[in-house]
């Protein structure tokens, strides 16, 4: 059987779908349905200097289309893991007046996994996660790489490496690009990446596209990188596939990922949280956060030292962390907020500032505490702040 992974933007969608319909509903209820989720989302996070105030004013003005194919993928998704009743859905946007008021029903097992929901969310989720890892190939293979390695991609910047980024040529660009790549790679261990084949690609996009701006190249080149890089890991599916794998995986609390600087430049590292058997039985066993507290307390101050100071960006010291431990984000600030309030008996403490560093970078966000958002963290041991 073929592998479809979800085109979901949240895996929220998925599960609101299948709370909505209890034993039933039409297209157009999970349409409307999940307007009302995006919207609920956007406007929890219109205060971060991102994308949340612009999705926010796209849904005030809605149409009959609004969401239809977001509406689609999530009928789709709960058709392939057996929790809906096959039925037609709209392929593109000319059939959705056919589909309006089509109605769709579960199927014993989604009216268990329903109840589920119902009574146990944790539990809920855990199954759904099964459904989902036995049906989609794609993120079984992704989570057995994981089990064995984090996968890094390197992120190609002209910042820095041209005295003058706009007056150089296309063809230097390339060169300097795949020679950057080498350095990279030989750190991340894959051998089996062709630079030479990257090189040729690279330099027939640049020709098919003479005269485009730096910045389009310089995302034609990291496309590609991330691309082959994929491949090199041994997975055989493509840049958008794995961008709602590394999404779907991260909502269910079993990966992480984030951008790392590495000498100067990015990297994006996706990396496992948790330990996945599917046989006999399958099991999940996630780092809980009563296993991480002295650990994140005891790294914090090295960390936020190497980095540099006095005050740094949250979302850096929070992905360097949740790196090197393995966890996911949620437990990193539910530490942090603790040692904020004073929690922990511990030599120092944290202060925290609502200075904006700009927009965030994407899968970035602020510290939450109460209803204020900190965007920097800096660290003072306690004898210096009595002094």
């Amino acid at each position: 059987m073929k592998d479809t992974i979800p085109r979901l933007i949240d895996l929220e969608y998925l599960i609101q779908g299948l709370a909505l319909m209890g034993d039933s509903a039409t297209f157009e209820e999970l349409r409307l349905q999940l307007i009302n989720v995006s919207r609920r989302r956007a406007e929890s996070q219109m205060d971060i200097p991102r994308s949340g105030y612009s999705v926010v004013r796209r849904l005030n003005v809605v149409d009959d289309y609004t969401y239809w194919s977001n509406a689609k993928d999530v009928l789709i998704e709960l058709i392939n893991l057996n929790l809906v009743v096959p039925a037609p859905v709209p392929s593109k946007r000319n059939y959705v007046a056919q589909h309006r008021n089509r109605r769709y029903v579960l199927t014993e097992s989604g009216r268990t996994l329903l109840e589920k929901l119902k009574q146990d969310e944790s539990l809920f989720r855990d199954q759904l996660l099964e459904l989902m890892y036995r049906r989609h190939g794609h993120l079984r293979d992704m989570i057995k790489v994981l089990e064995r390695n984090d996968i890094f991609i390197p992120i190609y910047r002209l910042t820095g490496r041209f005295d003058d980024p706009h007056s150089v040529d296309d063809k230097s660009v390339i060169h300097d690009a795949v020679v950057w790549l080498q350095q990279k790679v030989e750190g991340l261990a894959l051998p089996s990446l062709d630079l030479g084949k990257l090189w040729r690609k690279l330099a027939d996009k640049a020709r098919n596209g003479q005269g485009m701006p730096k910045t389009n190249l310089v995302d034609a080149i990291n496309e590609n990188i991330e691309r082959d890089v994929i491949g090199a890991y041994g997975l055989t599916f493509d840049n958008v596939t794995f961008d709602h794998l590394c999404r779907l995986s991260q909502q269910m609390h079993i990966t992480n990922y984030g951008y790392l600087q590495d000498e100067g430049a990015a990297k994006r590292v996706i990396f496992s949280t948790a330990e996945i058997q599917d046989e006999p039985v399958f099991t999940i066993k996630r780092h809980k956060i009563s296993d991480y507290e002295e650990k994140i307390i005891n790294i914090l101050p090295t960390e936020i030292q190497s980095i540099g100071g006095p005050f740094i960006p949250i979302y850096h010291l929070r992905t360097l962390i949740c790196h090197r431990l393995k966890i996911n984000n949620e437990v990193f600030d539910y530490v942090v907020q603790r040692i904020y309030a004073g929690e922990y008996d511990i030599d120092y403490q944290i202060i925290l500032l609502r200075d904006m560093p700009g927009l965030l970078p994407p899968s970035a966000y602020p510290l939450r505490v109460g209803s204020e958002l900190y965007f920097k963290i800096a660290l003072v041991r306690k004898k210096e702040a009595m002094s």
